[in-house]
């Protein structure tokens, strides 16, 4: 990473956190249950605040606490909070150039093998409809072939109502004891996890601040990062579309 990029990193980590404190803060008034997810919480673990690398941060809540934040956002008004395609953002109030925090919401997986199914097919489906852009490159041909119908096919209908079909489609199905994060990238969307993950956090030093992680944290990080202490190949410690892991 050349100076003028690692610059940029720091400039961001800064801003970052300190938007965090706020969002922590609002969070913390409202009694909304959250902690860091991803990224962010491996660099809680791993760092003990930002991987150098990363230009952004996320959070995660369960279903309930999700609804709580979209009824009382308006109470933060120094963050802007946003939906971009299926992700709720957060970003600086009044700046055009804010570095930003995704807010991942965990739904229930249905008991059901065929419902379970049926609505990851419909995620994959509202994804692809979601889209602004459609790229083919690098895929197999029925890849390209289902991800150009859907992008298509999601022509007829507005962002709004798309999101609101993703809204519903991720609350489908009855309580089984396990979550996925519906919310998520593409690649992430078959990660399921146990509810109890959800229910127990502690806080943890993030930079010089301290915020909520699940105290079972080595579970979601093996999920996703296997064995998540040892750093990357140099040639990966990059951000990647806001996410630096």
């Amino acid at each position: 990473m050349d100076n003028d990029n690692r610059y940029g990193i720091l400039q961001a980590h800064k801003e970052l956190l300190s938007m965090m404190k706020i969002l922590h803060d609002f969070l913390e008034r409202e009694k909304i249950t959250y902690c860091l997810a991803y990224g962010s919480l491996l660099g809680a673990v791993r760092h003990q605040g930002f991987i150098p690398w990363d230009d952004d941060m996320d959070i995660m809540v369960d279903r309930e606490n999700y609804e709580k934040i979209l009824k009382k956002y308006q109470s933060c008004p120094d963050l802007k909070f946003r939906k971009i395609l299926w992700t709720l953002r957060v970003e600086k109030a009044g700046d055009e150039k804010s570095p930003m925090i995704d807010i991942f919401v965990w739904d229930s997986v249905p008991k059901s093998s065929f419902v379970r199914n049926f609505k990851l097919l419909l995620i994959k489906m509202l994804q692809g409809m979601l889209k602004e852009r459609l790229s083919l490159s690098g895929n197999s041909a029925i890849y390209k072939f289902c991800s150009a119908g859907t992008f298509v096919f999601g022509r007829i209908f507005s962002t709004s109502i798309k999101q609101k079909m993703y809204e519903a489609v991720s609350r489908l199905g009855k309580k089984s004891g396990l979550i996925c994060s519906y919310n998520s990238d593409f690649r992430d969307i078959h990660t399921v996890l146990p509810e109890s993950l959800m229910k127990d956090f502690v806080k943890k030093k993030f930079e010089d601040a301290e915020f909520f992680v699940p105290r079972d944290y080595d579970r979601f990080l093996t999920a996703f990062y296997g064995d998540y202490m040892v750093l990357p190949e140099e040639r990966k410690r990059v951000p990647v579309h806001g996410n630096g892991e």
